[in-house]
C-alpha cells in the first residue's frame, strides 16, 4: 500500500471522527475513550515502526486514533475495526499475531517449551522423590570403663562449681 492512500484513508477516518465529537454525554465519552485506549494499545501504528498507536506522535497517527474513536461512536465491534485496519494496513498493525495459520506457531512454542521444561524437571526430580531412606544407626553401647571415667570427670565438674 503507498503512503498517500494510507494518508488520504486515515485522512478521512479522521474527518468521520472529527464530525461526531458534538452531543455526547461525559460518561459516554468516557466509555469510548476507555475503549479506544485498550484498542490503542493493541494497535501497531503504522506510521512509528515498533511503536503502539498509543505511543506514536504522529499527525497521521492523531487522524487514526480519531477516525477509530468515531467507529467506537458509531457502534462498531472491535471485530468491524480490526477488519478496516488490516483492510488498510494489513497484518502489521496488529501487536500480536493471529492465532491461525503460520503465526499459530508463535502461540504453541512457549507452550511447547514450557511442557517440556516441566517433564524435564519432573524427570530429573524422580530418583530424588524415590530415594531410599537412610539406613537406621546401628546400636551403639558405650564401653562400661568409658562411661565410668565419663561419669566420675562429670561429678569432678560439678564439685568444682
Amino acid at each position: 500500500m503507498n503512503v498517500s492512500r494510507t494518508c488520504t484513508l486515515a485522512l478521512a477516518i479522521g474527518l468521520l471522527g472529527m464530525t461526531g465529537l458534538r452531543g455526547q454525554a461525559p460518561a459516554q465519552q468516557q466509555e469510548v475513550d476507555q475503549h479506544a485506549s485498550r484498542l490503542f494499545n493493541q494497535v501497531m501504528s503504522p506510521f512509528c515502526p515498533g511503536r503502539t498507536l498509543t505511543n506514536c506522535p504522529s499527525p497521521q497517527a492523531d487522524i487514526l486514533r480519531d477516525g477509530i474513536k468515531e467507529r467506537i461512536r458509531a457502534g462498531a465491534t472491535d471485530d468491524q475495526i480490526w477488519d478496516e485496519l488490516y483492510a488498510a494496513y494489513g497484518d502489521q498493525v496488529r501487536s500480536v499475531p493471529r492465532a491461525a495459520g503460520f503465526n499459530l506457531l508463535a502461540w504453541m512454542i512457549p507452550g511447547l517449551f514450557f511442557v517440556l521444561g516441566a517433564l524435564l524437571l519432573i524427570r530429573w526430580m524422580r530418583p530424588r522423590w524415590r530415594s531410599t531412606p537412610a539406613a537406621p544407626l546401628p546400636d551403639q553401647t558405650i564401653d562400661p570403663e568409658l562411661e565410668a571415667r565419663l561419669q566420675s570427670e562429670m561429678a569432678e565438674l560439678r564439685s568444682v562449681t
